[in-house]
């Protein structure tokens, strides 16, 4: 591996991998290993990386890194640690950026490296920081199912297992039930978001298409004690409204989904 900088990314099923030593993320790959890292998932605040389509975000206080041109590569390094699994890497600013992961029993892990260009919008002590995965399925080592009642945030597609929340879904998408990302909620995701507005319990739950994160992605709003789910969906870049009239209107709707799909 040239330089000193270098990106690893793993998760289940990291061996969908192409044969090439090195190789664009394709579909497959991209849902296992995209998501949310974060030693504090719910606080957008705190340092997160945030892996989306063929994008790389590493993220802090409403500084972003942005990442392009980002590969796998499954060469271990000479210095590799003993649960290195394969790499990724990224270009922002420039220059590239990095993340070492490992996997073990606590979890999978990321430490962040790059150079000081790529890294300077976070500001200092970034470099060598070392985050969790926020899905505990990803957490799981292979073979082993993320044990029941795990700690942890969920992603949308947990919300899909009650009842109240699958109807209201596929009542308020009605057509656009019929795309399978929109549907099942599938693609990358960050974890979901506990919000309040007058008093209401309210969930922010946001998911992507694989592999086309740029120009279909959505964010949507479930209001748990009234039952009711209204979203903002992005497909080819144009954007609608569904669903019951949200709590917190549709500026705030819009606002939402420009903080989880634009301010990167």
């Amino acid at each position: 591996m040239r330089g000193s900088m270098r990106l690893i990314v793993v998760c289940l099923g990291l061996l969908a991998l192409g044969s090439p030593a090195q190789a664009a993320l394709d579909a497959a790959t991209e849902g296992r290993i995209g998501g949310a890292y974060s030693n504090a998932c719910n606080d957008r605040s705190q340092l997160m990386i945030r892996l989306f389509g063929d994008t790389l975000d590493i993220e802090r206080g409403g500084s972003v890194v942005h990442a392009t041109r980002v590969r796998a590569d499954r060469t271990p390094p000479a210095d590799a640690p003993p649960d290195f699994k394969a790499a990724v890497r990224g270009e922002a600013r420039g220059a590239a950026v990095a993340l070492t992961l490992t996997h073990n029993a606590q979890g999978l892990f990321a430490r962040i490296d790059g150079s000081e260009r790529a890294l300077a919008p976070l500001g200092a002590g970034v470099a060598g920081q070392v985050l969790r995965h926020c899905d505990p399925n990803c957490n799981a080592l292979p073979g082993h199912e993320a044990a029941a009642g795990a700690a942890g945030p969920q992603g949308p597609t947990s919300l899909l297992a009650d009842r109240r929340f699958r109807a209201a879904w596929t009542t308020v998408l009605g057509p656009l039930a019929k795309e399978r990302w929109i549907a099942r909620l599938e693609g990358p995701a960050p974890p979901l978001r506990e919000l309040g507005a007058g008093g209401a319990s309210l969930v922010l739950g946001a998911a992507c298409k694989p592999h086309d994160c740029r120009d279909n992605s959505l964010v949507f709003v479930w209001n748990r004690d009234a039952g009711t789910v209204s979203a903002l969906i992005q497909q080819g870049g144009r954007r609608s409204l569904v669903g019951t009239a949200s709590p917190l209107g549709a500026r705030e709707l819009e606002r939402l989904w420009t903080e989880e799909w634009r301010q990167r």
